[in-house]
């Protein structure tokens, strides 16, 4: 789960309550995150529960048992619509929609992807006047989604972005003493836009090619599915 965002206070503040007192969630910090996650679970849980509630009383019905039962038969018809022949799978989107709809009650900017609760290779992803980006390395299946174009560096080692910018230091540094040690002879334009550097830097840094694929839809973004992992 990543989330980033600003929330307003109260409405933070509401859901905090809602979860620790109502839900009886015990929270181990105060972080947004893991609130977020406490509400998504906390509303796949109830809306599972209810809409399994619903196939025994129907169950009951059709079989003429409904005297054995020593619960409620009453229902909830606008929620029994909401939850008929939905799948355990339909019932998470539900949950991660309905959760992101109460952290954006009283606005603010909000960006947030999670993995599905019941499907490891599904993700869900929503914004609320952020930006979102899917972005994918060139020579590899690896995606990340990101709301800072920035963070897809992430996609990458971090062994490889400091040896990287080791070379392109170096590369610098070599221009540089070039202009020192050749000063009289060495009239071609040294900035760092020549052709010179513009050619050293790409070689540096072409090993961070990537497709960014920014989302402008302005409704959730359904999970999609990731590429099963490849068996050696």
């Amino acid at each position: 789960m990543v989330l980033n965002g600003q929330f307003d206070s109260e409405v933070e503040s509401r859901i905090q309550k809602y979860i620790t007192q109502v839900a009886n969630i015990r929270l181990r910090t105060e972080n947004s995150t893991e609130l977020f996650v406490m509400l998504w679970g906390h509303y796949f849980d109830t809306a599972w529960q209810e809409n399994q509630r619903y196939r025994t009383i129907e169950a009951q019905h059709q079989l003429g048992l409904e005297e054995m039962s020593v619960c409620s038969q009453s229902i909830d018809y606008t929620v029994f619509r909401a939850l008929h022949l939905k799948t355990i799978h339909d019932i998470d989107e539900m949950a991660f929609i309905k959760a992101v709809q109460a952290m954006i009650r009283s606005g603010g900017q909000f960006a947030v992807s999670g993995i599905s609760r019941v499907s490891p290779d599904r993700l869900f992803v929503a914004a609320h006047h952020r930006p979102v980006y899917v972005v994918k390395r060139r020579d590899t299946s690896d995606f990340m989604v990101v709301s800072d174009i920035n963070a897809a560096l992430g996609l990458f080692p971090q062994t490889l972005i400091q040896s990287t910018g080791k070379a392109a230091q170096a590369d610098e540094g070599a221009l540089q003493k070039s202009m020192i040690v050749e000063s009289d002879s060495f009239h071609s334009d040294v900035r760092p836009g020549n052709s010179w550097f513009r050619q050293a830097s790409r070689s540096c840094f072409n090993r961070f090619w990537w497709i960014s694929m920014p989302w402008t839809s302005r409704k959730f973004l359904p999970g999609f599915r990731q590429p099963p992992a490849k068996t050696r």
